[in-house]
């Protein structure tokens, strides 16, 4: 003798397998796609973070090298005699501390750098990338950001939020011996 529900239980069981797998495969590939997404919009990131550090690596060391020449960083505004234009980057791009300042700039937001100020020897400088503001570079040899006043911060650091978060240099390439001859002289 049959059970007559036996058979009804099983095209219920085969009608929700029906349904239920194109859905759960549906799910599947969304959550796939997400995932391809997130990882993608990291590596974007993380391009434009490195070329904003080297924006910033090669504005730092203009500065750096100003200093050593004339005393003092440029003063901000680019009315005043010999200030730094926000724009161009001038007097340090002008007159040969940065090279390729035009490059920079193109990766900034509003093409411009987002502030500066100077004290004496101590500078601090605000960049923002253009395609996403939030990735925001301080560049800075002071004790007078208004983020964190009278400590002393020096090098390029990433603001996160209310944090500053320093950005290391690479390591430096280790140097090679020169080739020496048979007497051992390079």
């Amino acid at each position: 003798m049959r059970d007559e529900t036996d058979g009804g239980e099983a095209r219920e069981t085969r009608g929700a397998a029906r349904w239920l797998t194109p859905v759960l495969a549906g799910l599947a590939l969304a959550l796939l796609v997400w995932s391809g997404w997130q990882a993608w919009q990291r590596v974007a990131t993380e391009r434009r973070l490195d070329a904003l550090v080297a924006g910033g690596e090669q504005i730092f060391a203009a500065i750096d090298a100003y200093v050593a020449d004339r005393g003092a960083p440029p003063p901000p505004g680019s009315s005043r005699p010999g200030g730094l234009n926000a724009r161009t980057l001038a007097p340090l791009s002008s007159e040969g501390y940065l090279a390729g300042a035009s490059g920079i700039i193109e990766h900034l937001a509003g093409q411009r750098i987002s502030a500066y100020d100077v004290a004496g020897e101590r500078f601090w400088m605000v960049i923002r990338d253009a395609d996403d503001p939030r990735l925001a570079l301080l560049i800075a040899r002071t004790d007078r950001f208004p983020l964190v006043p009278e400590t002393w911060i020096e090098g390029l650091y990433r603001i996160e939020g209310s944090r500053l978060v320093k950005i290391e240099p690479p390591p430096a390439a280790p140097r090679r011996a020169g080739r020496k001859d048979a007497d051992g002289r390079s």
